[in-house]
């Protein structure tokens, strides 16, 4: 189990890698969200462009 309390006993150094690794899974996620808001884009586009008549 996760107890914050446990992370604030903790010295530094047996932190430090734990905010290593969430700030660089904050990263890949800002990446895939972004990946998906531009399928979505794609997607809203194409979608656009086969069901309007064009001008």
């Amino acid at each position: 189990m996760f107890r914050p309390d446990a992370v604030m006993q903790c010295p530094v150094k047996d932190v430090w890698p734990v905010v290593t690794t969430l700030h660089h899974a904050r990263s890949c996620y800002a990446i895939l969200c972004q990946g998906l808001s531009f399928l979505l884009y794609l997607v809203t586009i194409s979608f656009s462009a086969v069901h309007l008549p064009p001008t």
